[in-house]
């Protein structure tokens, strides 16, 4: 399934960018881009290491590979990410938000396939 989102076109994340439109396919390619796995990407997110991911990890860890996330986005994404609306994305919703991007969602990014 992975592979699907390696084939996506490479996107740009501009220096001061804003991903206010960006979907969370693009958000889960650009993950990919930098770090290869969602497994090393959930790592580097989760900044203190506790198995969850805060809001404040997100919109640094994505700051840090060089994209913004205005917070109506980043609220947007927690509010579909969170399962257990604890306030946290563990690495199982994590994966979920993943693997429930249906692959018309993937196709709509520009790939012919």
């Amino acid at each position: 399934f992975l592979n699907h989102f390696r084939r996506m076109p490479t996107i740009e994340a501009v220096e001061d960018g804003d991903l206010k439109e960006y979907s969370n396919v693009e958000i889960c390619k650009l993950l990919l881009q930098s770090f290869g796995t969602m497994s090393d990407s959930f790592e580097h997110l989760d900044a203190d290491k506790d198995g969850r991911l805060s809001r404040e990890e997100i919109s640094e860890g994505l700051r840090s590979i060089g994209v913004r996330m205005n917070m109506d986005k980043l609220k947007q994404f927690l509010q579909e990410t969170d399962l257990d609306k604890d306030g946290f994305v563990d690495y199982r919703e994590f994966l979920r938000m993943v693997s429930q991007t249906s692959m018309s969602d993937i196709r709509g990014t520009g790939t012919d396939e």
